[in-house]
C-alpha cells in the first residue's frame, strides 16, 4: 500500500508539473517543485523527531514524492535540452550524476539513520536545501 501511494503521488506531480508549464516558465515549475520537496523533508524530519504515528511520515514521504514528480523529469527535460548538440552526453552525465549521488546517500543514510527516521528526515533536509540553494544560485528568479 505505501508503494502504491507513492507510485500515484509521484505521477501526480508529473501531471500537474506538465500542466502548470503550459502558462509558466520551467524555471517557474522547477521553483515549485524545489519548494513541495523541501515541505515534505521538513515535515518528515519533524514526524521523526516528535515521533509521529507512521501515517504522518506516509504522508511526508508522499509530499516528498510529489515534488520529485515535478522535478525528475522537467529536471531532467531542462538539462537536456539546453543542449543543442552532444545530447546523448548531456543524458549520461545526468544520469551517472543521479545514480552515483543516490549511491553515495544511501550509504550515508545508512550510516547516519541507524534504525531511526530523524537521520533520514534530517539528511533530506540538508540536501534538499543544498539542492534548492544551487539550483536557485544557477537560476535566479526573473524579475
Amino acid at each position: 500500500m505505501f508503494y502504491i501511494t507513492l507510485s500515484l503521488t509521484y505521477v501526480a506531480g508529473n501531471i500537474l508539473g506538465k500542466y502548470l508549464l503550459k502558462n509558466n516558465t520551467i524555471n517557474s515549475v522547477l521553483r515549485v517543485g524545489y519548494c513541495i520537496f523541501n515541505i515534505g523533508a521538513i515535515l518528515l524530519a519533524v514526524a521523526g523527531v516528535f515521533h509521529l504515528q507512521l501515517i504522518i511520515m506516509v504522508i511526508s514521504i508522499s509530499v516528498l514524492t510529489f515534488g520529485n514528480g515535478f522535478l525528475i523529469p522537467l529536471g531532467t527535460a531542462g538539462v537536456v535540452g539546453s543542449f543543442s548538440t552532444d545530447i546523448g552526453y548531456a543524458s549520461g552525465l545526468l544520469g551517472f550524476l543521479q545514480l552515483g549521488l543516490a549511491a553515495i546517500s544511501a550509504v550515508i543514510i545508512g550510516i547516519i539513520s541507524q534504525n531511526s527516521i530523524v537521520g533520514l528526515g534530517i539528511y533530506l533536509v540538508i540536501t534538499t536545501f543544498i539542492g534548492s540553494l544551487i539550483y536557485l544560485k544557477l537560476n535566479p528568479v526573473e524579475a
